[in-house]
């Protein structure tokens, strides 16, 4: 899904999305730190729905002083099949055997790069991204995705949506059973 940032939007900190089912109450599902668009891994990746089933999602912006603006319209996809990158409900699916976490690619890149990793079981995962003196600049955090492969766009941002520097930085993915890190150079 993705959103338009409110004008001005220099002094967003994140965003809160909010999810629920046809015959739910809203619950709020993750904060996005970086960019304006999110993907829910959770729900469409390799999820079976016996019938078409409406899920509703809305969004609204937090400032540095933690006042939250009006929620977006509300929107609605209808699930009613298998999907993940194509695979239609008669394949069969070829799940990880292992944890990994792929080069980035490009890399080097401009203006953005995709972080591929695998699980071979279901598990909460944390990417982050350090320069090159150790500093943190981005994060991404969910607590529960299921067995799969994943891609995830970082576009050059830190978690103020500021733009990073040019130069060399470490990717690292942690899981309760697994961690593993990348180099890639962003290029301006």
């Amino acid at each position: 899904m993705t959103w338009s940032a409110p004008a001005p939007s220099n002094d967003i900190s994140h965003y809160d999305i909010y999810k629920k089912r046809a015959e739910g109450s809203w619950q709020k599902k993750i904060s996005i730190y970086s960019g304006t668009n999110w993907l829910d891994v959770q729900e469409f990746q390799f999820t079976r729905f016996n019938t078409p089933e409406e899920i509703y999602y809305k969004v609204l912006a937090v400032n540095d002083y933690s006042i939250e603006s009006n929620f977006t319209p509300e929107k609605s996809v209808v699930v009613n099949a298998w999907i993940s990158k194509g695979i239609s409900e008669n394949q069969s699916l070829d799940l990880p055997n292992k944890f990994y976490l792929a080069s980035p690619f490009p890399n080097p890149f401009n203006p953005t790069t995709t972080l591929s990793f695998d699980l071979p079981e279901a598990a909460p995962v944390t990417l982050q991204i350090y320069d090159i003196l150790g500093r943190k600049v981005w994060e991404y955090e969910q607590n529960s995705f299921n067995t799969g492969s994943y891609e995830i766009v970082w576009d050059g941002s830190n978690n103020y949506g500021q733009q990073v520097a040019a130069g060399v930085y470490i990717i690292r993915m942690t899981t309760p059973e697994f961690s593993s890190h990348q180099k890639v150079v962003y290029l301006k």
